[in-house]
């Protein structure tokens, strides 16, 4: 379980939502703190509380049905107009029209990530839609 008195809160899985600068930090603390074989506990429970990383429980995000949906979610975000945004995960089809849709995505999620988007991931004091 999640008892502080073995280890640290930490998240169960294999998905973490994290910018590029805290992957940085991650990377060069990991690189001081001896290895444990139960990654989830070393990763987002000893590393994440050594770097003083909050948790965020963002089950509440799930929402979109398919790659297309949360495409277009993400093509209208911009730093004026709020959109919600959604973390999640599913099974992705190994086919072109598949790889060309995720492609797209992580071009428009990098899009926001350099222009600050309006939504709850990077303004999370703003809660204008639930």
């Amino acid at each position: 379980g999640n008892s502080t008195e073995f280890y640290p809160d930490y998240i169960i899985g294999w998905f973490l939502v994290v910018n590029p600068g805290t992957s940085k930090r991650i990377v060069e603390a990991a690189k001081t703190l001896s290895y444990i074989h139960v990654e989830d506990v070393w990763v987002s429970g000893l590393l994440r509380e050594r770097l003083n990383i909050t948790l965020i429980d963002a089950r509440w995000m799930r929402g979109w049905t398919s790659l297309k949906e949360l495409l277009m979610i993400k093509t209208v975000q911009n730093r004026n107009t709020y959109v919600r945004d959604y973390v999640t995960a599913m099974p992705i089809e190994r086919n072109i029209s598949q790889y060309r849709t995720c492609y797209m995505l992580e071009h428009e999620a990098r899009r926001c990530y350099n222009e600050k988007c309006l939504s709850n991931i990077y303004h999370p004091d703003m809660w204008i839609s639930k």
